[in-house]
């Protein structure tokens, strides 16, 4: 298990892009290389070590009567509430836990303030404003484990938030191989699967006033943080955005979801999430033929399963885009849907330029436009 201290040098850190090359290569800052298998002598130095300190736990009279009072709670003898604290001690690593080397930089982040019970307004030491949701249960355990090192205004529910800074904005347009091909000045990008717009905001940046970004949210009360993002950001001139579904046609479909980032109208494995509503979907040429897009530097598709039946929708824009890029950690019938879109895109006379998987994160990115 990593401690945070060993996080921080076992991160890939992202190469310095020089100014005359628009193609720079990237690392990719949020994997950390898989470690070699423990072997026989590591793995018993663990056990005896975490033993030694259960032991004594159990050797102190007021942590074994908190376990006595959780077994009397849960009706179960003080031998089983033991073992579950110990497999909730391990079901507290992030389930990203190759997202966690990012405490330190958030010095960046000057302030998060309340502006409503679940919601939050996030300020940067370079002028830039944010709104986002309070993290949820499952993403504190990313706090208590980097809390020492992280600056003492960012408490437990706004830790995800002011991280989403780091990760998204900071590093939004160079966090995967495929953004080596992103444009300089004056491109037009698409977010397919925006949240509330933290990449949107970084991909406004860095086309300009002279660009174009147009980011795509399924969900409404995301959408409507990111509207207000790229409002507070003053680039609406050059930002805009679309609430709607991603799909192969024009319907409407059930929208599914665990958590405000995993909205979906896919159904990509055998756990269900959850029904939310029923929404909307449009096809991709449906919506860049609405906002007057002719053509696409760079298409990004992060839409929780559905990027298969987002590329079969593309309709006339196959000839209209130089690079999709598709980022997801979804199968589909056992198979990578990064796979799945290959084919799809090879034989609509596409080239693969990158085709990245850790473990379960797969990058995937072609050019369609070939010169």
């Amino acid at each position: 298990m990593y401690n945070c201290i060993s996080l921080k040098s076992t991160i890939l850190m992202i190469n310095s892009k020089p100014k005359n090359d628009a193609r720079a290569k990237y690392d990719l800052p949020e994997i950390i290389k898989d470690r070699k298998k423990l072997g026989i002598l590591a793995k018993l130095k663990i056990v005896l070590k975490a033993s030694t300190l259960l032991w004594k736990h159990l050797s102190t009279k007021e942590y074994t009567q908190k376990i006595h009072r959780l077994s009397v709670q849960t009706n179960e003898t003080f031998e089983l509430a033991t073992i579950r604290i110990i497999q909730s001690g391990f079901r507290l690593l992030p389930t990203n836990a190759d997202r966690l080397d990012f405490a330190g930089e958030l010095s960046g982040v000057i302030s998060v303030e309340a502006t409503q019970p679940i919601e939050y307004i996030i300020k940067t030491n370079d002028g830039f404003t944010f709104n986002d949701w309070e993290g949820s249960k499952k993403q504190y355990a990313a706090y208590w484990l980097l809390k020492d090192l992280s600056p003492n205004h960012l408490k437990c529910p706004t830790f995800f938030a002011a991280s989403s800074v780091y990760r998204s904005f900071r590093h939004g347009d160079c966090r995967v191989p495929g953004d080596q091909y992103l444009p300089v000045e004056g491109g037009t990008i698409i977010e397919a699967g925006a949240y509330v717009g933290y990449k949107t905001i970084a991909f406004g940046k860095r086309v300009g006033p002279k660009g174009k970004v147009l980011a795509i949210e399924i969900d409404r009360q995301n959408y409507e943080l990111l509207e207000k993002n790229i409002i507070q950001n003053n680039m609406s001139e050059w930002v805009k955005c679309e609430n709607t579904a991603i799909w192969n046609e024009n319907t409407k479909m059930i929208q599914y979801g665990t958590n405000r980032m995993s909205n979906t109208i896919a159904k990509v494995d055998e756990k269900s999430s959850p029904e939310k509503i029923t929404v909307d979907t449009m096809t991709l040429e449906k919506i860049f033929t609405k906002h007057g897009i002719e053509k696409i530097n760079f298409l990004n598709l992060q839409l929780n399963g559905a990027e298969i039946e987002a590329l079969m929708g593309l309709g006339v824009y196959w000839e209209k885009i130089d690079y999709v890029n598709i980022i997801t950690r979804f199968k589909q019938d056992r198979i990578a849907l990064t796979d799945k879109a290959k084919k799809i895109i090879l034989a609509n006379g596409g080239k693969i330029v990158v085709d990245e998987r850790h473990g379960n994160f797969y990058n995937l990115t072609a050019k369609l436009i070939q010169s």
